[in-house]
């Protein structure tokens, strides 16, 4: 339990309206996953709508297989973040999208849920694996450079 959890809900709601940037890491329950399970998402684009990339503790054996989808796997150190307890990736070859009111259901209901920005380093090899990336959509795509370059 955060400080803000005992927070009238409206007032959490503009904490997290004013928190949840570009480069904020979040922990959402996805449902895309097999299982369905908690995880750490990188917000890398809010307008028009949320798009994310999930942060997986390692990198599985088809995207190790794929020298194109690899090349966009950006290892994120736990000694460099504080929400980690081992090395991860950053998987930016894949875009999830969220609702705001998805991500706003779950965060005021836990407000730990909302985690620490990224380095601008990190977000520097972020740009460059975005730039890379051959699986995302174009038009996202662009909406995720423009707003990750916002930080640099």
């Amino acid at each position: 339990m955060v400080l803000g959890d005992n927070l009238p809900e409206q007032q959490k709601l503009e904490i997290i309206r004013r928190q949840l940037t570009i480069g904020q890491v979040v922990r959402l329950f996805c449902k895309f996953t097999n299982p369905p399970k908690e995880k750490l998402l990188v917000v890398a684009n809010i307008q028009p709508y949320p798009i994310l990339f999930v942060i997986n503790s390692e990198i599985n054996a088809f995207i190790k297989a794929r020298p194109q989808l690899l090349e966009c796997q950006v290892q994120i150190e736990a000694a460099d973040h504080s929400f980690l307890n081992h090395h991860s990736y950053i998987d930016c070859a894949q875009a999830t999208c969220f609702t705001m009111l998805e991500i706003e259901s779950q965060i005021v209901q836990d407000m730990s849920r909302i985690k620490d920005c990224l380095s601008n380093e990190l977000v520097k090899e972020i740009i460059a694996a975005v730039e890379r990336s051959v699986t995302l959509d174009r038009k996202e795509k662009r909406w995720i450079l423009a707003a990750l370059s916002t930080l640099m």
